[in-house]
């Protein structure tokens, strides 16, 4: 009876062990949803690089719409506007291309965009354009990991041109957050 308990118990840790070291990537829990009654006109990777790049896109959006009155230095208010007007613009390229592929986009902030908000409802003043800076620097960051990997890896053609295109007016806003962030210290 012993030695079928231990075989057992090894038989659980050898089944178990591998799944301690499954690490999470971005894109893995993404659930691609369609029109109803279409199918997806792109490969599920493809997919899912169009909802997570629309989702980091959205958090960029909704954020900056929660503190772009709510922010002190008129700087971040400026960045502010820029970024919410090149990330609209980019927004409703991609929705463009995903409506035509059948691919659902959900416009609403994601479970680390609620997060981010809830941190920025807990400042204000000079902490406030602090954390929406680091915030920005992020999905930014985010962004332009998703869409270089994009450039070279996706099959869709639209998509790919979609990602060439964004990714240098990703940079340059990336490059502005960060002299912002420098203006502030």
């Amino acid at each position: 009876m012993k030695k079928v308990s231990l075989i057992f118990a090894l038989a659980l840790c050898l089944y178990i062990m591998p799944a301690c070291n499954n690490e999470e990537k971005p894109g893995d829990t993404i659930e691609v949803k369609t029109i109803p009654g279409k199918k997806v006109a792109v490969s599920e990777d493809d997919a899912k690089f169009a909802i997570k790049t629309f989702e980091l896109g959205a958090n960029v959006l909704e954020l900056s719409t929660y503190a772009k009155d709510k922010v002190a230095s008129s700087k971040v208010k400026t960045l502010i506007g820029k970024l919410m007007d090149e990330q609209g613009k980019a927004n409703a390229g991609l929705m463009s291309i995903a409506n035509a592929k059948n691919i659902v986009l959900s416009t609403s902030l994601s479970i680390d965009g609620q997060n981010a908000q809830t941190e920025l409802e807990q400042q204000t003043g000079s902490d406030l354009d602090k954390a929406y800076i680091d915030i920005m620097k992020k999905e930014h960051d985010n962004l332009i990991e998703l869409l270089s990997d994009a450039a070279t890896h996706v099959n869709d053609a639209q998509l790919k041109a979609y990602a060439v295109k964004a990714l240098p007016t990703l940079k340059e806003n990336a490059k502005a957050i960060d002299e912002v962030d420098e203006g502030l210290k």
